[in-house]
């Protein structure tokens, strides 16, 4: 009798223990590192009810450890803090996320390129820890397709009387460090630098829409090796630049032999105006130059006048932005994104004639008329404008909604405001991120 009361209550102080933990305030871990313009941002999910003082960045810390060389490690205060909470009142054991953040250069002359991150919370009443989980190389979540190392994302139109209409978007690509390149090693200094080869395809398959107006079927496909990295710009500012050199490049079409040789570069100023708001604006400008590798005599059946078609110089402008929602809680600290949003303007600027293709109304000999694709030699800026909203069903999974105008090279065809709904996949490498300022 006396063993089973013992029992009974061991149970309950254990179940009243337990109860009384829940309650309190406790970290978890660092759900997303990042470095956004001259910050460093690091998520920290919360358990309990969050005491004011997680306000307050004098009681935050953050300590860097390199992932290579002597593994320096380096601990700074930070310098700003707030909490995306819940009431506290109505959710007392719910999680929450702490957003952290200091200033790049406080971290100098570490190598921020895949450190691992720790934080301490210490308010005289609690002394907290947390870091990331132990990261593998794998696959994690990306925001859009800018953000992406690996993405494709599949949509298709059918109906009575016409054959599918298939929308493929894919890209992918690998990079490493310059640093561990001998050849690369003495010539790019900068600790960001990477180098890898990339693939680029959006094309449009067995398009025989019943309707004549419909102007789809763009189809680019682009190869390329780059050099690329970040450099902070300017002090105490929300912003760095994405630098890209690409020594080679082709541009290709699927159905025509149509093929370019690209070189160039690029400069894109990664912006995040809102402290508090997850939202990032990045124009770009760079050059596109090349020279034309074929001319063939005819392009979609029909005649083309090509003689002149050799070197390639282009003027790039344009901005993406993104906007992305968080999970509530976040479970995975590689899968924090409910919802995303992206936009992406580019415009190409030739300062020589290039093909550039759209549906006419051809008559041919007979007087039947029918509308064809007609390629000119024109040098009219060719706009490129692209919008998603995706919903992540899981961490690389999702419905997308998109939106397309414009034309991409070799032949420029114009995609005259095209809808689309499907699937998309889109991840980046957990530990060699290949994407500059991302």
């Amino acid at each position: 009798m006396q063993s089973r009361f013992l029992t009974c209550l061991f149970f309950l102080l254990a179940t009243a223990t337990a109860f009384c933990q829940s309650k309190e305030f406790s970290l978890r871990r660092i759900v997303t590192a990042s470095i956004e313009g001259d910050k460093v941002v690091l998520e920290v999910s919360t358990k309990g009810p969050v005491p004011s003082t997680v306000n307050d960045p004098k009681n935050w810390k953050i300590q860097a450890t390199e992932s290579g060389g002597d593994k320096r490690s380096l601990t700074i205060h930070s310098d700003e803090a707030s909490c995306d909470c819940y009431d506290r009142t109505t959710n007392p054991g719910g999680t929450n996320v702490v957003t952290v953040k200091a200033p790049k250069d406080k971290f100098q002359p570490l190598t921020l390129d895949g450190a691992s991150w720790n934080v301490e919370f210490s308010d005289g009443k609690y002394l907290l820890t947390a870091s990331q989980p132990e990261s593998s190389a794998g696959l994690k979540a990306a925001k859009g397709r800018d953000d992406a190392d690996l993405y494709g994302a599949f949509s298709f139109l059918t109906g009575v009387g016409t054959s599918p209409i298939y929308t493929i978007d894919v890209k992918g690509g690998y990079s490493w460090e310059t640093g561990k390149i001998p050849v690369l090693k003495s010539i790019i200094t900068s600790p960001t630098g990477r180098t890898g080869f990339f693939v680029d395809v959006q094309t449009n398959t067995d398009t025989k829409a019943p309707v004549d107006r419909t102007e789809v079927d763009p189809d680019s496909i682009r190869a390329f090796w780059k050099i690329f990295g970040v450099t902070g710009f300017g002090a105490h500012k929300p912003y760095s630049l994405a630098w890209e050199i690409q020594p080679a490049g082709g541009e290709f079409s699927r159905s025509n032999p149509s093929s370019n040789f690209i070189g160039g570069g690029k400069g894109q100023l990664v912006i995040v105006p809102f402290s508090n708001i997850p939202f990032d604006f990045n124009p770009l400008l760079g050059t596109e130059l090349g020279t034309n590798l074929n001319k063939p005599s005819t392009l979609f059946d029909q005649p083309v006048n090509l003689s002149n078609y050799d070197a390639i110089v282009r003027l790039l402008a344009g901005a993406d932005s993104n906007f992305y929602i968080f999970r509530k809680p976040i479970s995975d600290p590689d899968d924090p994104y409910r919802f995303s949003f992206s936009a992406s303007y580019i415009a190409r600027v030739p300062f020589a004639p290039e093909p550039f293709t759209r549906s006419e109304i051809v008559t041919d000999s007979t007087g039947k008329s029918s509308r064809q694709k007609v390629v000119q030699m024109r040098g009219n800026t060719r706009h490129y404008v692209t919008t998603t909203f995706n919903w992540n069903a899981t961490k690389l999974l999702g419905l997308q909604l998109g939106y397309k105008y414009g034309s991409l090279p070799p032949l420029f065809e114009l995609v005259d405001h095209q809808v689309t709904i499907g699937f998309v996949f889109k991840a980046k490498f957990t530990k060699w991120h290949s994407v500059p300022g991302a």
